[in-house]
């Protein structure tokens, strides 16, 4: 079972569509290693996450469908996606797919549903898909409508799904399993005991590692709980939740008894055979674990690819560039000043006047380097947080940023835009890029990295007023001008301020409330060959795709000029050639340009020392 994300755009994502994997995937195409994977590694369900949506439904659609192109055969998914509160039939990529619910799982491959059943030695097990109602605003959900509506109560989302598990039920289906992408573990505790008749819960899209004292994690992980959780149901019955970490780092395993009633027995669970697995040798050695042969080929096919593009290189760095989660969704990053200040140099070769830059850490996959973990040491301050490595097979030196460690922490490879807003507007946005609650303490993937301006805020204060301070400043860090002081807007709120940010982010990714269409837009990225993916509404653009191009070729060429990862490899490439990017990155406390006020001994610096 899969709680979805199977996949997610990056380096093994988009090397899956070099033609050199033809031979183990049929035909090859971004996305389609992963499923073949999953298929042979033997997945008979999964929900669906946002992520397989990332690239829009078409794309998503050609990922798992059967097909016969004029290259061959792609044998698509072998398993069915499942969600019981999406609808797929207004989707015209999708519609084609949509099958019955409750049919055998096995003869609804490459298709959508909203429950599946598994016949396992005469037993049926019944089980049902759930998303989460955010889809819309942190994906491309195309068609697809969502139920209920984005921020209900646990409630309606539970009265969402239990239809579909009364109508395996009504069958005389007994046992019931959940597989659910909420996003957040606790949303997914909370439909444990709001729900009938469902027996396991499989989480999703939070990457909570639980785990029970028997398992050897990988090192430097935490277990966030034990293996299972455990809750009683609307009805009283028991309920046994589950959830590993992501990207194929751990094996769940549940072994667990029912009895005559069809209910789980808890005190079955055997903490020595259940639990996460981590995906290295030890891990495998616990379960008597042996090589899939058809997954090593897929494997190594794919990861050809990926030694390819580590050879390619863009500049260098002499320091580790943060991009953990942990880290970047709390907190000012070097490696999201490194992107953002990377946007606001290319947005300055079209319009010299783009005085800001934002992203949102959502969009920060991965770190840039290595963290070293000296053997037999779980102490965090040991570890040691190292510049990328050199990979001499492919002639890659010491520091150099490569291809793929670009594709690997800006996944989405969004396009870049410039658009004009007023100091109020300005405001707002920056507002909700920290209204999450808990920010600063608490991952958000709407936290923000910012360029060409600093601000402090107060995670105290409620949110829409948390923002205390907030400044344009120059390269230098000097302050231009002032737009917030203690916590009240300055000046004309009508003045104008020119923004470079995302095309996901202006057409209402993650909820941002930029207007639409925004005023004086221009599309960076607006040149043939892009595919306009990740586009949600129109507005007033300029180089729309098929148009003439704004930007020029520069020095790197494995990305459409204009979206995230070329701007980030011709910026690198024009400025750390010669000497290394060095500012290394600081703890919350010593940030610059944004400064948590919630921390303890914090004081407000933005219009200086």
């Amino acid at each position: 079972m899969s709680s979805g994300d199977n996949y997610i755009p990056g380096p093994r994502y988009y090397a899956a569509a070099d033609q050199i994997n033809n031979a183990v995937l049929g035909v090859s195409g971004e996305g389609r290693g992963d499923i073949a994977l999953l298929n042979a590694m033997g997945f008979q369900a999964s929900a669906l996450g946002n992520h397989e949506l990332d690239r829009g439904t078409p794309s998503f659609a050609s990922q798992i469908a059967h097909q016969q192109e004029d290259a061959g055969v792609y044998n698509g998914a072998r398993f069915p996606y499942l969600s019981s509160n999406l609808l797929f039939s207004d989707d015209d990529a999708l519609a084609p797919l949509v099958v019955a619910d409750g049919q055998e799982a096995m003869l609804a491959s490459g298709s959508l549903a909203g429950s599946a059943v598994i016949t396992v030695e005469g037993e049926r097990i019944g089980i049902v898909g759930a998303t989460t109602t955010w889809l819309s605003t942190l994906t491309i959900s195309g068609g697809i409508k969502v139920l209920p509506e984005d921020g209900a109560a646990a409630s309606d989302l539970a009265g969402a799904i239990q239809p579909a598990v009364d109508a395996l039920t009504e069958q005389g289906i007994d046992k019931v399993i959940l597989l659910a992408h909420m996003q957040r573990i606790a949303i997914e505790q909370e439909l444990a005991s709001l729900l009938s008749d469902v027996d396991i819960i499989v989480a999703g899209g939070s990457n909570t590692l639980l785990s029970d004292e028997t398992d050897r994690l990988w090192p430097g992980d935490v277990s966030a709980g034990d293996y299972p959780l455990h809750y009683r149901s609307a009805s009283g019955e028991p309920v046994l939740l589950v959830n590993t970490d992501g990207d194929y780092k751990y094996l769940g395993r549940l072994v667990v008894d029912f009895d005559a009633a069809g209910l789980v027995v808890p005190d079955s669970v055997d903490p020595y055979l259940s639990g996460a697995y981590a995906t290295n040798p030890q891990g495998g050695h616990r379960f008597a674990g042996k090589p899939i042969p058809e997954v090593t080929d897929i494997a190594e096919s794919l990861r050809g690819v990926v030694r390819q593009r580590d050879g390619n290189t863009f500049g260098s760095t002499s320091v580790y560039l943060n991009g953990v989660r942990e880290a970047v969704r709390t907190e000012e990053t070097n490696l999201g000043n490194l992107i953002v200040d990377s946007f606001l140099w290319t947005a300055r070769q079209v319009d010299p006047e783009v005085a800001v830059a934002l992203k949102n850490s959502g969009g920060i996959r991965d770190k840039i380097g290595l963290i070293y973990q000296p053997p037999g040491s779980s102490d965090s301050s040991e570890f040691q947080l190292l510049p990328p490595q050199a990979n001499p097979d492919i002639g890659k030196e010491a520091g150099s940023i490569s291809q793929l460690d670009i594709q690997g922490t800006l996944r989405f490879n969004n396009g870049v835009v410039i658009v004009n807003m007023t100091t109020a507007e300005l405001l707002a946005i920056m507002e909700h890029s920290i209204a999450a609650d808990e920010v600063g303490q608490t991952p958000s993937g709407r936290f923000p990295q910012v360029a060409g301006m600093r601000f402090s805020f107060d995670p105290a204060e409620p949110a829409g007023n948390r923002i205390q301070s907030l400044a344009l400043v120059a390269d230098d860090g000097t302050v231009t001008e002032r737009l917030v002081e203690e916590g009240n807007l300055v000046g004309d709120p009508d003045r104008m301020v020119k923004m470079a940010t995302m095309n996901f982010l202006v057409d209402g990714g993650s909820g941002f409330p930029f207007n639409v269409p925004a005023a004086g837009r221009v599309n960076l990225y607006g040149i043939s060959g892009h595919d306009g993916s990740h586009t949600r509404s129109s507005g007033e653009v300029t180089g729309e795709a098929g148009g003439p191009p704004l930007l020029g070729p520069g020095l790197a060429d494995f990305a459409e000029p204009g979206t995230e990862q070329d701007t980030l490899a011709e910026y690198l490439a024009a400025n750390y050639t010669e000497q290394p990017h060095a500012i290394a990155d600081t703890p919350p406390e010593q940030d610059r340009r944004i400064q948590n006020l919630g921390l303890p001994g914090m004081k407000d610096t933005v219009f200086g020392e």
